[in-house]
């Protein structure tokens, strides 16, 4: 794929994709080489069975803090203007985590205009900057990023000026999925055996996990700092710990989440839209190499699997 056209939109140079690494790739797997930050979306108050909003959120940062990581916040101030949230908050800032910003509203950016995205964006950034620990990283809702190239071109420039750095996402867990199942199951028998959901999440959270790491690897980046997806929910809140061992496990290595934030590999800009996608997906698409297999078991965010499960 040419870059001559999005060279002409943006008035940059094509030097930003050119930089990724074109030597020779190692399919080799070190364990010191799989390394991972954890960051967690949207803050989302509303479920309140089996655990209510702050004990759900004193189990998420129990676990952070008994790993010694530092993690990353991305926040919708929609869900979080209230006395509840503002408890949470200032928690994660006080525990040295990182708050970010996820527009106020949550809207999709690429089924909005640009300045009404980037009004969403200031207004969350007015509320998040009185919090400790907010710095100026910024994700998008839905992993979108404006549709079309005009539009993320739009958005690319206005977050720059802004002072905002992009902060893409290369592991997906699906976490949502499950966490929405889950919370169905609960609404009937709160203090119900969540075992077998436990059991799937740890499982898919690996498997995903070594995907992505092997898209790093065909890349020519085995020892990318992935960011991780995950969600403020019930589903972390009760099984993050088995997760966090089943990586640790499997040789990866959680570092602190400005690490990975602050990755040049973040600040490049693939034409090929993200629309959801990992970062090295995009950009194995946009340097025209093919992916390795996505695995079945995980396809449609592993909704057939969840349901011959009975979950």
């Amino acid at each position: 794929m040419t870059l001559s056209r999005r060279d002409v939109l943006t008035g940059l140079g094509a030097t930003s994709l050119l930089t990724l690494g074109c030597g020779k790739v190692s399919s080799k797997i070190t364990p010191s080489s799989k390394r991972m930050i954890l960051t967690f979306d949207d803050f989302g108050l509303s479920f309140k069975h089996r655990l209510n909003p702050l004990d759900r959120d004193e189990a998420i940062l129990s676990v952070l803090d008994k790993h010694n990581i530092q993690a990353a916040g991305f926040v919708n101030g929609r869900h979080v203007d209230n006395s509840q949230g503002d408890v949470i908050l200032r928690r994660w800032g006080k525990a040295g985590h990182i708050i970010a910003n996820h527009t106020w509203s949550h809207e999709n950016s690429s089924q909005k205009p640009v300045d009404w995205v980037m009004n969403d964006i200031r207004r969350n950034h007015e509320f998040l900057k009185t919090y400790k620990g907010f710095q100026p990283f910024f994700r998008f809702p839905f992993l979108a990023e404006g549709g079309v190239l005009e539009k993320i071109t739009d958005y690319r420039i206005a977050l720059k000026a802004a002072g905002y750095k992009r902060a893409p996402v290369t592991i997906d867990t699906f976490d949502w999925n499950v966490s929405s199942r889950l919370q169905k199951y609960l609404m009937k028998t709160p203090k119900a055996d969540i075992s077998a959901y436990r059991n799937y999440y740890v499982e898919s959270t690996q498997a995903l996990a070594a995907h992505y790491q092997r898209e790093a690897v065909v890349l020519g980046r085995p020892s990318l700092p992935h960011q991780v997806l995950m969600h403020h929910n019930i589903l972390n809140a009760l099984c993050l710990d088995d997760v966090i061992k089943s990586w640790k496990a499997d040789g990866w290595t959680i570092i602190p989440a400005e690490t990975a934030l602050k990755h040049p590999f973040y600040q490049l800009e693939p034409v090929t839209p993200t629309r959801g996608r990992s970062a090295v997906s995009v950009m194995l698409i946009d340097k025209n190499i093919s992916n390795p297999p996505f695995p079945q078991r995980y396809l449609g965010f592993g909704n057939k699997t969840m349901d011959a499960l009975g979950l």
